[in-house]
This record gives structure tokens, sequence and C-alpha cells, in this order.
């Protein structure tokens, strides 16, 4: 059975609920508040009726209600009108958490309404807040930043604004990265300004964020992250330790580092059991059950997920034993087994279903639309995706609606309904608009220019190409990157005085502190050593005075014998002495004659590295003809025998990786030849095909080195893969000598190989090079590459890394990014060898269709 683009969006939503924290209640907690109830008075029981609504908010609602219900009651008969504020905002939270929007709001701004009569300002700014985590929990974020600013404008606290700027921060992060960089700068300006160790801690776990998910700059999450775990630890705030663990794992298994990975989880694991925490040693399972599953071990993945799972039963965690269901049906559809696979996916619907949360339902079933679709079964997908569009309707979330609409539009387009496709797919663009959702804008471009191609209205699907570009290109652009960088170094001129003064001050009050501290502990311990050290020497004293007259008198007699040799050996000595100098002004002279040698031929090469370098094609050359591209270049010497080749011409593009013999300087003459006939056979024939350009350049090789004449034949050539693009046809041709190309489409890898003889080396009898012609897809992934990274050895020097498992990490890393593969082949490559000698010069290029 094939089956589509693997369930994308079903793991973007499980990669959504798996970095959710869940608050549980704990049972025993819960019968210790209710028996507390009979021993106060009635006036007091207003908190312990907030508790017990609180901790009743995850798993009963009505219980929930009943006793935020009761606190109000208990408020309003004794008039206390702060508890009255406090009643009707733990009302709004629980209203919260069942999804009913209108309702939290309302109970909301009845505190307000009461905060605002007795001007009581830290209760409006909290309401505020509390606002704005409403509206951003059911992303009406414009609402969300007019509270969010509203609490800004009237709080006085510190936490307050943080926790303000934190969440901008959140809105802004997927939708415009300028302003979500500006709160990072904001958290880092007044973090630095107050002693409070856990702001700070906050504010690396933010820009650890910003790095791991806007930026995709993993080295610098894990720096902020590792900087907040570092406060967390010295402070003792060890379940914060086994949290930022999680998140720092989280980095690394996005890495592909799955080592680094399930070390940090195995610290959250551990910590977590030694502070008996079910609720993180249950998350701590379940990331350890996915490092299991990343690394294909599945029967160890459902070991810890089954764990995960026992927990989360105890605890009565419905939410949670959802997601886990999630997991299971992930891990049986790359098990293949599908009926597996929709009847977990059920569980956690019925799971939904039962607690009323619509959001949760509508995941759902977005999932089971997904797994249906990727199966080829059209009609179950439109029953649930038509379920899940009733369902956004009844939210009012444009956001869902545009995805489910755009989902519709995707299945009729593959039914080749062409009407019923293009009326969803501008009902989609419209909405999205309307909401300025760029994700779904940039979606509905790319499926309509699909949809005119297939239909052959070539002019329409070259505009909505255009667009597509347009919108693409607008997401993260050069103008967006200058503005970052400059409100980046306004902030920092601004603050940077005022943060010197405030650690001068800090510094000089802690140094005085610390002298003070100093001379009295030095103080104490050099008495101590002096009335110690003096009982020991006088207590030794004798003994030592006996034991030396012994050992003088011994002594005497050796040195009697001992000064009769020595007279003997001065002689020799000097005898010796005047050759040893000549010897030793020789070899520094041979020295410093092989030194400036040395100098003088490493200059050569570096200056043989600079004419190398600039033959090969410049990164702008190639940022302007291949849209997404890598190239991993690693020389094995200073000047390499790997060389890789690009030009254009008109809509063909031709990309060859070459392998000469040796490596260094013989290998760098070889690959300077191969560039210069491979310009020269460019320019003379602009129209010529793979395998003609691989027979003339064998054969100008061959006549330049004289492999023509048996008797002074060379044994110089080359490996090369060479291929050419027309990127009008969507066609390939390919042609190499001993190098073959990789093709990888739907997960699946395709070698075309080469023929097995190289440029030049005439020993064996002369033949054409062979020509592979390719019809290409959309989202085709190509790989040439010389041997290499396949021939280096691992850390022991025992095996290489061999064609199979390079295969292997291809496949795996294919959907990610092209320059992101490019850092996860370094990588592994890197720590396969260890500190093992690389054998030979590494060259892979990649490029996405």
């Amino acid at each position: 059975m094939k089956i589509k683009k693997p369930l994308r969006t079903i793991l973007i939503l499980f990669f959504i609920i798996i970095n959710n924290t869940l608050i549980y209640a704990d049972i025993s907690k819960i019968d210790s508040l209710k028996k507390s109830l009979y021993n106060i008075k009635e006036e007091k029981q207003f908190d312990i009726f907030i508790q017990l609504s609180r901790n009743y908010r995850n798993n009963s609602f009505k219980k929930s209600f009943f006793y935020a219900h009761q606190a109000l009651k208990n408020s309003q008969k004794f008039n206390n009108k702060e508890n009255e504020i406090k009643a009707f905002r733990n009302l709004g939270a629980t209203f919260k958490s069942e999804g009913k929007l209108e309702s939290t709001i309302k109970q909301f701004q009845k505190a307000l309404a009461i905060a605002k009569k007795h001007d009581n300002q830290s209760q409006i700014s909290v309401i505020y807040n509390e606002i704005g985590d409403t509206y951003l929990s059911f992303k009406k974020y414009k609402k969300a930043i007019e509270s969010y600013n509203k609490t800004l404008d009237i709080c006085k606290t510190d936490s307050l604004k943080i926790k303000s700027y934190i969440k901008l921060y959140q809105i802004y992060q997927d939708q415009d990265i300028i302003k979500s960089k500006t709160y990072i700068l904001k958290l880092d300006s007044i973090t630095s300004k107050i002693k409070n160790k856990k702001f700070r801690a906050e504010y690396y776990l933010i820009s650890g964020n910003y790095y791991n998910v806007v930026m995709v700059d993993y080295k610098k999450a894990i720096k902020n992250y590792t900087l907040a775990i570092n406060i967390y630890h010295e402070n003792n705030m060890v379940l914060n330790e086994a949290l930022l663990s999680n998140n720092i794992g989280t980095v690394y298994e996005k890495m592909s580092d799955y080592g680094k990975a399930m070390k940090y989880f195995m610290n959250s694991l551990k910590i977590s059991k030694k502070l008996s925490n079910s609720v993180q040693l249950g998350k701590a399972y379940l990331n350890v059950g996915l490092i299991h599953y990343r690394t294909r071990n599945y029967k160890k993945a459902a070991e810890f997920y089954n764990k995960s799972l026992e927990i989360k039963k105890n605890l009565n965690d419905l939410k949670g034993m959802a997601l886990i269901y999630n997991n299971f049906a992930i891990l049986y559809y790359y098990q293949e087994n599908f009926d597996k696979t929709k009847e977990y996916f059920r569980k956690a619907y019925d799971i939904y279903l039962e607690s009323g949360n619509l959001r949760k339902q509508v995941m759902a079933l977005g999932n089971l639309g997904e797994l249906a679709f990727s199966l080829n079964d059209n009609n179950t997908a439109l029953k649930y995706y038509n379920k899940s569009l009733a369902i956004y309707k009844t939210l009012k979330d444009k956001e869902g609606i545009s995805y489910i609409l755009l989902k519709l539009g995707e299945i009729e387009l593959s039914e080749k309904n062409y009407e019923k496709a293009e009326i969803y797919l501008h009902r989609t663009l419209e909405i999205s608009q309307s909401i300025n959702s760029k994700k779904y804008i940039e979606s509905s471009y790319s499926l309509l220019h699909q949809l005119n191609k297939e239909q052959k209205r070539y002019e329409k699907a070259l505009y909505y190409h255009e667009k597509f570009l347009s919108i693409h290109d607008s997401i993260y652009n050069e103008a967006s990157n200058k503005q970052l960088a400059e409100i980046q170094t306004k902030y920092e001129t601004h603050e940077k005085q005022t943060e010197i003064e405030l650690l001068s001050k800090d510094k000089a009050l802690k140094e005085v502190e610390i002298k003070k501290q100093k001379y009295i502990k030095n103080g104490l311990i050099l008495g101590s050593i002096i009335i110690l050290l003096f009982a020991f020497l006088t207590y030794n004293r004798f003994l030592i005075k006996k034991r030396s007259n012994k050992l003088l008198t011994e002594q005497k007699n050796k040195i009697l014998y001992k000064n009769e040799e020595l007279n003997q050996q001065k002689e020799e000595i000097l005898s010796q002495r005047d050759l040893i100098e000549d010897k030793n002004k020789n070899l520094e002279n041979a020295f410093n004659i092989i030194k400036h040698k040395n100098k003088n031929i490493t200059d050569s090469i570096n200056y043989a590295q600079k004419i190398q370098n600039a033959l090969l094609p410049p990164e702008h050359y190639l940022n302007n003809i291949l849209n997404d591209y890598f190239v991993l270049f690693k020389p094995k010497d200073i000047v390499s025998g790997d060389f890789y080749w690009v030009r254009q011409h008109n809509q063909k593009i031709i990309v060859a990786a070459a392998d000469c013999t040796g490596h260094g300087v013989p290998g760098a003459f070889m690959s300077i030849l191969g560039t210069t006939f491979l310009n020269e056979i460019n320019h003379l024939n602009t129209e010529i095909e793979a395998n003609e350009i691989l027979n003339i350049l064998s054969h100008d090789l061959k006549k330049t080195l004289h492999q023509t004449d048996e008797n002074h034949e060379t044994r110089d050539g080359m490996d090369i893969a060479l291929y050419i693009i027309d990127t009008e046809k969507q066609t390939l041709q390919f042609s190499g000598a001993y190098n073959p190309l990789y093709l990888i489409r739907n997960k699946k890898l395709c070698q075309y190989k080469a023929d097995k003889m190289p440029i030049g080396l005439s020993h064996k009898k002369e033949k054409p090079f062979t020509k592979h012609e390719i019809n290409l897809k959309k989202e085709d992934s190509i790989y040439i590459f010389s041997d290499g990274y396949i021939d280096q050895f691992d850390k022991n020097n025992k095996e290489k890394f061999k064609t199979k498992r390079f295969q292997e990490l291809l496949i795996r890393i294919n959907e990610i990014p092209m320059s992101q593969q490019k850092n996860v082949l370094d990588n592994i490559i890197e720590k396969w060898r260890g500190d093992v000698e690389q054998i030979d010069d590494i060259l892979v290029f990649g490029v996405k269709i």
C-alpha cells in the first residue's frame, strides 16, 4: 500500500501536546482539605473552598464549579470584597479549564468591576493579565495583546511585568520575529536589574525557547537552557531542574543526538523519582519512551509509554491518558499496524468526547482524518474533516476553519475534483488573509498553483507560484533580519551603562563582604595550624634528631665511596661535553633550516587553498539558482582533492561532485584541472548532455596527463557524479564515474548507479559513459558525494561508516530542511570518528526539488 506524506499534521499536533505541562489533583490532599472544613470557623473556610476548586479543576468540572461557587457565597456572606474578587477570578479559571470563553470572560469582568469600584490597582492588573491569558488560550491574539498592554500600563510589580512580557513573546513568536525579539530584550533588561535569580532563570528559559522554536539555533537554545538549569541547581529548585532537563533533552532529540537527549531525560526521571513527583515522573517516562521510538526500539518505547500510562491512570488524569494513546497510535503507525493506530486515536478521541472539551475533540478528529487521508481512504477522511469543521464553526475559530478547508481542498485536488477543490482553497485563502495566518496563506497558494498547473492553466499557475514565493520569502526576509539586529543594538546600547553600574556596585559590596569573611576564616585557620604545628614539631624533634645521627653516619661512608666514583665520571663528562655542544649546534642549524622551509611550504599551500576556494561556486551564486540545498565540504588537509561544480544555462542547472586521485596538494592539482576542463566544456557546449560531458572530460584529462602513451601512463584520475536538472520539464539527466546518485522520494531511497570506470586512467578498454533520465517530483531530494564520508573509520579505528548506514541516515533526516541536514551529517561523522584522524576528503551535496 502506498502511503502519502506521513502524518505531518498529526506529528505537529503530537509535539504541541507533549510540551504542555499538566497539573493534577492529589487525592489525599483533597480528603485532607475536606476534613479541615469541619475544624475551622465558617468565615475562615474561603481559602479551603478555593483550594478544593483548584484541585478538582482538571478532572471534575462539576466539583470544581461547586466549590468555586461556595467560595463566592462565603465572600458575599461576610462582605469581604477582596475575597469576592478572588472568587470571581477562580470561577473564571474554572470555566476556562472547560473551554468556555464567554463564561470565563464574564466572571473576570465581574471581578474587574469590583476591583475598579474599590480602586484595587494590584487586583486590576492581575485580572487584566488573566483575561489576556484566556484570550491567548483561545487564540484571540488581538484581544490578548490589548489585555497584556493594560496590565503593563497599571502594574508596579516586576513579577507581573515579566509574566506579561513572556506571554507577549509567545504571541509574536509565530507571527512577528522582530516583536518577539523585542520582548526577549525587555525581559533581559528587567531581569538583569533585580536580585531574584528565579526571574533571571525565566529569561534564560524563554531565550532558550526563542532560539529553539523561532530561530532554530539549537546551540544557543542549549546555552540558554543550561544557564537557567544552573540557577535552578544552585538554588536547589530541583523540580525546575527536572523540567529544564526535559527541555534540553527535547532539543538534543531534534538534533538527532539521542544519546545526550536520553541523558537529560534520565536526569529528569531520576529527580522526579527522588521527589516522588508523579506528574513529572509520568512526563519523564513518556520522553524516554520517545527516544526509544526515535531509535526504532519500539518494544522499549511501548514499555516506557505503559509506565507513563499507569501513572496517568492512578492519577485519574484523562488528558494525560489521551496524550499517551496518541503516542501509541504513532508508534503503531510506523510499525504499519494501521488498525492499532486507528484504535488508539479513537481511544484518545473518546476521552475528549466524554470530557466535553471541544478543542481536544477537534484535534483528535484531525488526527483520524490525517490517518485516513494518508491511507488513501478519502471518504473516511472527509467524514472526520467535516465533523471537525462543524466544531470549529461552533468555536468560531477561524484558524481552525482555514486548516480544515485547506485539507478538504487537498482531498478534492487528489481526486481531480478541480471545481470543488478551487472553492475550498479560495475560501481558505479568504479566511486566512482576514486573520493574517501566513502559514495557511502560503499553503493555499501552493495548492492553487498545483491545481492550475494540472489543469494546464499555466498563466494562473505562474501567478499563484509567484504569490507563494512572495509570502514564503516575507516570513524570513533580509529586511527583517536587519531590523532585528538594529533593535538588538538599540537595546544593548541603552541598557549597557545601567547594567555596568549595577554590576559594579553589586561587585563592590560582594568584595567587601568576601574580604571580611576571608579575614575571619583565615585567622581561625591560621591560629589552629600554628598550635597544631608547634605540638607536632615539639613531639617529633627528639625522634628526628635520633634518626639524623644514625643517617649521618651511614651517609658519610656512602659519600666517601661516591666521591671517588664522581671524580672518575667528571673526567668522562668533560671529554664528552665539547662533542655534545658541537652536535647540538649542528642540530639547531638543521632545525632552523627545516622550520624556514616548512613555513614557506605551508604559506604556499595556504595560498593554494585560496586559489582552490576561489574556483568553487560562491554561496551567493548557489543561493540564486538552488532553492533548498546544502554542501558539506570537509577537506582532510589544507587543500582538497574533492571539489564541487555548479552552472546554470537558461532553465538547466548542472551539478557535479568529484573525488580526484589522492588528497592534499596532489589532489588539489587534479581538482583544479577538473574545474578548468568543466568550465571549458560548459562554455563551448551549452546544450550538452550529462554523459557527453564526462566523455569529453575523460578525453581531455587523458590527453593533458599523456595517459595515451602506455610507456608513460600516469595513474591519476577522478571519480565523479554529474547531473543536469531541466526546471521546466522537471527532468534530470545523470551520469557517473564510480560515484552514484541517490534520490529520496516518500521516504524511499533509489540509487542510480555509475559506470565502473573513472575519468582518465586509460588502462581499460574505452567506452562511453551511460546516461540515466529521471522524472522529478516536488519534494524529491537528490544527493551526490565522494567516498570520504562512507570510508571514515569510527573512534575505535575498527569499522567504516559504510554505505548502508549512510543511506539509512539520509532517509531518517530527509524531511528536515537541507541546512539542518548538513549540521546533522557533520555532527554525526564527527561523533563517529571521535579522535581518529579523518582519512580522506569529505563531500556531500544535497538538493531538494
